[in-house]
């Protein structure tokens, strides 16, 4: 058997566990010297017990965990293997990912296994997805250089007489995928069908694809993204509500293969409704014009964020391709009803509140939380809440915002200069002034039933005004929060 170890992507730990004897011994989270008999490894509860555990590894913040096995899944036709391809196009380039940074020390090449398009039909592609890239405002041709040398498309020799079940090819990914110029970040499987041996609905049949996926994930250090179906009935023209239409149990085939997977990416067209709910065109909608993304599964961490795309028209660059929605976050809220609009404005007072004073350091976050929710009974609960939301949007690490997190803040009209002038408190958009119906301080608390909720991938549109109070009085927002809506979700 191949030696797997040999195309291992290793991390070293800070500093080497202490055995019991007293001997250094290598991290508990590598074992380079195993034999390869050696099936199990022990796990060293003094490390676990005595030391912080490792954070999560992020290959694209908030979007795409490192090193795990996980699902891009979709209807036939939604965009799934152009979805798959431009992430591995942007990563590859060393561009950033639908807005979202790429964590720094991870590896960006990109082997993309294409199963069921040809070499010529992914050429097309390549070429209509570029400008998407180029669009870029840091785009260089230092970019198209990486691209051209971290971008290694497969496609199979059906001549040969091999088999292609991922069961038989894992090892030679594996190798293809260690002889990438600067390492494998990701790797794309078109599609998971196409890869796996027996029938799909029987967990018996779907064992050796679910064993590889993870050996090839464990070998590399990339993410393996596997593409995959949705079951009949979850599309635009169903009944089912959208974030119905975003759940695991959507998933086609033995659900043995939701358990494996570490994360889940799903795309869901936004029905004709939904889109008219929003002040969108519901005849575009029709033609799938504008679809949700969300990473409906995460077995490390919480759940990710939802992202509106919208879909090139035939006229446009990148014609075919989704990109991200300019307003993806207000767009979904207006979809999802009042109560998310009010979260992301809520959402934005704490990030404004922590840029104001610069920080967690300056500022007092029960005085802070008391302006933002002045009818809740535990207002301090509802702020930590939002911290917590903060940190996994990528904007937030204690005791201060990350870039992403100024960034954000600039576009919701803080001013740079103001980070050091203890303005934290002066929260003109609280309930109180913006109009929002009573009661609404507490709409967080009362939120109990299952819901999406929208991502930090989008930008609001228009002038930057100086006090959240102005934002909330754009129409867009005022009226989602004045009107009533019939949802339908």
């Amino acid at each position: 058997m191949t030696n797997i170890l040999q195309f291992a992507n290793p991390r070293s730990e800070p500093s080497l566990p202490v055995a019991l004897d007293g001997q250094a011994r290598p991290s508990p989270y590598e074992h380079p010297t195993l034999p390869l008999c050696q099936a199990w490894v022990v796990g060293d509860m003094a490390h676990m017990l005595a030391d912080d555990p490792p954070p999560v590894r992020w290959l694209v913040e908030g979007l795409i965990p490192a090193g795990v096995p996980g699902i891009l899944a979709a209807r036939a036709g939604a965009g799934k293997s152009m979805t798959a391809l431009s992430v591995g196009m942007a990563l590859a380039s060393g561009l950033g990912v639908l807005g979202r940074s790429v964590s720094p020390g991870e590896s960006r090449g990109v082997l993309f296994v294409g199963l069921e398009d040809d070499e010529e039909e992914f050429h097309r592609r390549v070429r209509r997805g570029l400008p998407l890239l180029e669009e870029d405002p840091e785009w260089t041709p230092t970019h198209r250089e990486a691209l051209t040398r971290g971008l290694v498309p497969l496609f199979p020799n059906r001549t040969s007489g091999a088999v292609f079940s991922l069961k038989a090819q894992w090892t030679s990914l594996a190798e293809k995928a260690a002889a990438i110029p600067g390492g494998c970040g990701m790797i794309v499987l078109d599609t998971l069908s196409r890869m796996a041996d027996g029938d799909e609905n029987s967990a018996t049949d779907m064992r050796p694809f679910n064993e590889s996926v993870s050996a090839l994930a464990q070998a590399t250090g990339a993410s393996v993204l596997s593409i995959h179906h949705v079951g009949k009935g979850n599309d635009g023209n169903s009944d089912k509500k959208l974030w119905q239409r975003l759940h695991p149990e959507a998933l086609r085939g033995s659900s043995s293969v939701e358990a494996a997977a570490r994360f889940i990416l799903q795309l869901a067209a936004l029905s004709p409704s939904e889109a008219q709910t929003a002040g969108l065109d519901g005849e575009d909608a029709l033609r799938g014009a504008y679809v949700a993304m969300s990473l409906s599964k995460m077995s490390s961490a919480e759940k990710g964020a939802t992202v509106l795309l919208e879909r090139r028209k035939s006229n446009e660059l990148g014609a075919g391709f989704l990109s991200l929605h300019p307003e993806s976050e207000r767009l979904l809220a207006l979809i999802q009803g009042q109560a998310a609009v009010l979260k992301l404005t809520k959402r934005d007072s704490v990030l404004l509140s922590i840029a104001g004073a610069g920080g967690l350091g300056g500022l007092d976050q029960k005085a802070a939380a008391a302006l933002i929710w002045p009818e809740s009974g535990n207002p301090k609960g509802q702020w930590d809440k939002m911290l917590s939301a903060l940190r996994k949007e990528g904007w937030l690490q204690d005791p201060s915002l990350t870039a992403a997190g100024w960034a954000k803040a600039e576009i919701l009209g803080h001013i740079p200069s103001d980070r050091k002038c203890g303005r934290g408190l002066n929260l003109k958009g609280s309930p109180k002034t913006t109009g929002l119906p009573p009661g609404s301080g507490e709409a967080e608390e009362m939120e109990e039933n299952q819901t999406f909720h929208s991502g930090s991938l989008g930008q609001w549109n228009g002038r930057k005004d100086g006090d959240l109070v102005e934002l909330a009085r754009r129409p867009s927002i005022s009226a989602a929060v004045g009107d009533r809506y019939e949802v339908d979700l």
